[in-house]
Protein backbone atom coordinates (compact mmCIF):
# COMPACT_ATOMS: atom_id res chain seq x y z
CA UNK A 1 0.00 0.00 0.00
CA UNK A 2 1.30 3.32 -0.88
CA UNK A 3 0.22 6.13 1.98
CA UNK A 4 -0.62 10.06 0.51
CA UNK A 5 3.31 10.91 0.83
CA UNK A 6 4.13 8.62 -1.59
CA UNK A 7 5.66 6.06 0.37
CA UNK A 8 4.60 2.42 0.98
CA UNK A 9 3.26 1.90 4.19
CA UNK A 10 5.67 0.04 6.79
CA UNK A 11 8.80 1.57 5.39
CA UNK A 12 10.82 4.27 7.02
CA UNK A 13 11.23 7.30 4.90
CA UNK A 14 14.85 7.37 3.52
CA UNK A 15 17.07 10.12 4.67
CA UNK A 16 19.91 11.60 2.14
CA UNK A 17 23.18 11.72 3.48
CA UNK A 18 23.95 14.95 2.94
CA UNK A 19 20.73 16.52 4.79
CA UNK A 20 20.36 16.45 8.60
CA UNK A 21 16.72 16.39 10.70
CA UNK A 22 16.64 18.97 13.04
CA UNK A 23 14.58 21.64 15.00
CA UNK A 24 12.46 23.53 12.41
CA UNK A 25 13.99 26.58 11.28
CA UNK A 26 12.49 29.39 13.83
CA UNK A 27 12.06 27.06 15.81
CA UNK A 28 12.98 28.35 19.66
CA UNK A 29 15.01 25.57 21.71
CA UNK A 30 15.02 25.09 25.33
CA UNK A 31 17.34 28.04 25.86
CA UNK A 32 15.22 30.60 24.29
CA UNK A 33 17.31 31.54 21.53
CA UNK A 34 16.14 31.10 18.12
CA UNK A 35 18.08 28.02 16.53
CA UNK A 36 20.99 29.32 13.83
CA UNK A 37 20.36 28.00 10.26
CA UNK A 38 23.71 26.30 8.66
CA UNK A 39 24.48 26.11 4.86
CA UNK A 40 26.51 22.94 5.71
CA UNK A 41 25.82 19.53 7.48
CA UNK A 42 25.90 19.59 11.18
CA UNK A 43 26.71 15.59 10.94
CA UNK A 44 30.22 14.73 10.16
CA UNK A 45 29.74 11.23 9.21
CA UNK A 46 27.97 12.41 5.86
CA UNK A 47 30.42 15.42 5.24
CA UNK A 48 32.45 14.37 2.18
CA UNK A 49 36.07 14.41 2.44
CA UNK A 50 37.95 17.70 0.80
CA UNK A 51 38.79 17.32 -2.82
CA UNK A 52 42.42 16.59 -3.46
CA UNK A 53 44.55 19.60 -4.45
CA UNK A 54 46.01 19.81 -7.67
CA UNK A 55 48.72 17.86 -8.24
CA UNK A 56 52.10 19.71 -8.43
CA UNK A 57 54.94 20.16 -10.57
CA UNK A 58 58.13 17.99 -9.75
CA UNK A 59 60.64 19.64 -7.86
CA UNK A 60 57.93 21.49 -5.68
CA UNK A 61 58.84 21.42 -1.76
CA UNK A 62 56.44 19.41 -0.01
CA UNK A 63 54.22 18.45 3.30
CA UNK A 64 51.64 17.34 4.78
CA UNK A 65 49.22 19.43 7.46
CA UNK A 66 49.71 17.55 10.99
CA UNK A 67 46.59 18.01 12.02
CA UNK A 68 44.33 17.44 8.70
CA UNK A 69 46.58 15.62 6.36
CA UNK A 70 46.36 18.21 3.86
CA UNK A 71 49.15 18.43 0.90
CA UNK A 72 50.44 21.79 1.24
CA UNK A 73 53.66 23.63 -0.25
CA UNK A 74 56.42 23.68 2.30
CA UNK A 75 56.25 27.23 2.54
CA UNK A 76 53.12 27.55 4.13
CA UNK A 77 52.37 29.08 7.42
CA UNK A 78 48.50 28.07 7.90
CA UNK A 79 46.62 24.86 6.07
CA UNK A 80 44.38 26.14 3.76
CA UNK A 81 41.62 23.53 4.74
CA UNK A 82 42.11 23.00 8.50
CA UNK A 83 43.10 26.59 9.47
CA UNK A 84 45.69 25.44 12.02
CA UNK A 85 49.47 26.74 11.96
CA UNK A 86 52.41 24.67 10.56
CA UNK A 87 55.48 24.13 12.76
CA UNK A 88 58.60 26.12 10.93
CA UNK A 89 60.33 24.51 7.72
CA UNK A 90 63.53 22.32 9.14
CA UNK A 91 65.84 25.08 7.36
CA UNK A 92 64.53 27.96 9.38
CA UNK A 93 65.32 27.93 12.95
CA UNK A 94 62.73 28.71 16.07
CA UNK A 95 65.34 31.62 17.69
CA UNK A 96 63.97 33.86 15.00
CA UNK A 97 60.72 33.13 16.41
CA UNK A 98 61.52 33.46 19.95
CA UNK A 99 62.87 36.66 19.18
CA UNK A 100 66.86 35.78 19.51
CA UNK A 101 68.93 37.06 17.11
CA UNK A 102 72.93 37.90 17.07
CA UNK A 103 72.16 41.63 16.64
CA UNK A 104 70.73 41.59 20.21
CA UNK A 105 73.69 39.33 21.36
CA UNK A 106 76.34 41.55 19.89
CA UNK A 107 74.80 44.59 21.83
CA UNK A 108 74.50 42.96 25.04
CA UNK A 109 78.02 42.21 24.57
CA UNK A 110 79.72 45.29 23.55
CA UNK A 111 77.60 47.35 26.10
CA UNK A 112 76.76 45.07 28.66
CA UNK A 113 79.67 42.39 28.35
CA UNK A 114 81.70 42.90 31.55
CA UNK A 115 78.34 41.46 33.36
CA UNK A 116 78.47 38.69 30.87
CA UNK A 117 74.45 39.37 29.92
CA UNK A 118 74.84 38.06 26.10
CA UNK A 119 75.75 35.11 27.69
CA UNK A 120 72.96 34.64 29.31
CA UNK A 121 70.82 35.40 26.57
CA UNK A 122 72.34 32.76 24.42
CA UNK A 123 72.20 30.38 27.12
CA UNK A 124 75.29 30.30 28.53
CA UNK A 125 74.77 30.51 31.72
CA UNK A 126 77.94 29.12 33.23
CA UNK A 127 80.04 31.43 31.00
CA UNK A 128 77.69 34.21 32.48
CA UNK A 129 78.10 33.41 36.10
CA UNK A 130 82.10 33.62 35.38
CA UNK A 131 81.55 37.02 33.74
CA UNK A 132 79.71 38.44 36.30
CA UNK A 133 82.28 37.26 38.93
CA UNK A 134 85.20 38.63 37.77
CA UNK A 135 83.26 41.67 36.49
CA UNK A 136 85.37 43.74 38.66
CA UNK A 137 88.57 42.51 36.89
CA UNK A 138 87.47 44.67 33.77
CA UNK A 139 88.74 41.74 31.64
CA UNK A 140 84.94 40.51 30.44
CA UNK A 141 84.39 44.58 29.25
CA UNK A 142 86.91 43.55 27.08
CA UNK A 143 85.73 39.76 26.61
CA UNK A 144 82.58 41.47 26.17
CA UNK A 145 83.91 44.03 23.49
CA UNK A 146 85.37 41.65 21.90
CA UNK A 147 82.74 38.80 21.17
CA UNK A 148 80.17 41.24 20.54
CA UNK A 149 82.08 42.84 17.32
CA UNK A 150 82.36 38.67 16.45
CA UNK A 151 78.67 38.11 16.88
CA UNK A 152 78.24 41.27 14.00
CA UNK A 153 81.26 39.66 11.46
CA UNK A 154 79.26 36.49 11.62
CA UNK A 155 76.20 35.66 9.17
CA UNK A 156 72.81 34.45 10.75
CA UNK A 157 73.22 30.72 9.71
CA UNK A 158 76.30 30.91 10.73
CA UNK A 159 75.32 32.15 14.71
CA UNK A 160 72.12 30.24 14.74
CA UNK A 161 74.69 26.81 14.28
CA UNK A 162 76.81 28.12 16.66
CA UNK A 163 74.24 29.26 19.05
CA UNK A 164 71.26 26.89 18.82
CA UNK A 165 67.90 26.95 21.01
CA UNK A 166 68.26 24.49 23.74
CA UNK A 167 65.01 25.41 25.54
Amino acid sequence: MVDSEGQQAGTDPIVEPDTVTGPEPGAVPSGGAPAEEADEPRNEAFATPPEPAAPRPAGVPTKFCFACGTLLDARAELCPSCGIRQMPPPGQSIDSALGRSRIVAALLGIFLGIFGIHKFYLGKTGQGLVYLVFFWTVIPAILGLIEGIWYLTMSDREFQARYPYTG
